[in-house]
């Protein structure tokens, strides 16, 4: 067998030209040699990703966290294979053991916010499905994994519209299920956060 680190660097190349095939092929076959190493996990996992093979990728991840817990690389990761296949175009809400088989993974890892994880996003995305479903108490569950201290208070840009940013998408939500479950005490305590927040940057006025 050729140097690994040979073919890791082949394979990283593969993946920044866009040939994830090639990518996930190497990256495979390190993976399910005699010596894995997580960080060949993660490539697969990322090429099969980027290849639309989201269910070959989850099991990959599922895989590497079964064999290094709370791996952060893996388990970002994860978050992305599992938003992309279970949530993004979700019509009606995630089954919980699915939900809780992500809040698992997330629960392992240090920094359940690290930018370049879909964790925040995905428990946000899964709070407006219950929403959706008229399920305010098990979205604000959901919801209340996250603390809005530590969601990014800016906004995005998309296609030159100005969308809200991860805070205000909590704020709106939380605020929206308090409401449908007539929770008012914790809706007045949710408007005053708001008010008092000097970060936060709004999409639109309201």
């Amino acid at each position: 067998m050729s140097d690994p680190a040979n073919i890791r660097e082949e394979a990283k190349s593969a993946a920044q030209s866009g040939n994830y095939e090639k990518a996930a092929e190497l990256y495979g076959g390190l993976w399910h040699s005699e010596d894995p190493n997580v960080w060949d996990a993660r490539g697969l996992a990322n090429a099969l990703r980027k290849s639309n093979q989201y269910e070959d990728a989850l099991e990959v991840c599922r895989a590497a966290l079964s064999k290094e817990p709370g791996f952060g690389p893996v388990a970002s990761e994860f978050s992305w294979v599992f938003w992309q296949l279970h949530i993004k175009n979700a019509k009606k809400p995630v089954s919980r053991s699915l939900v809780d088989e992500f809040l698992e993974v997330r629960n392992s890892v240090e920094d359940p916010y690290d930018k370049y994880s879909a964790f925040s996003r995905a428990l946000l995305d899964l709070s407006k499905l219950e929403l959706e479903a008229n399920n305010p108490s098990l979205a604000l569950e959901y919801a209340e994994h996250l603390d809005s201290a530590k969601l990014d208070p800016s906004t995005n840009l998309y296609n030159d519209k100005t969308l809200p940013g991860p805070r205000q998408s909590y704020y709106t939500t939380v605020g929206t299920a308090l409401k449908a479950d007539s929770n008012w005490h914790r809706l007045q305590k949710l408007s005053s956060d708001v008010r008092n927040d000097r970060q936060i940057r709004w999409a639109n006025k309201g």
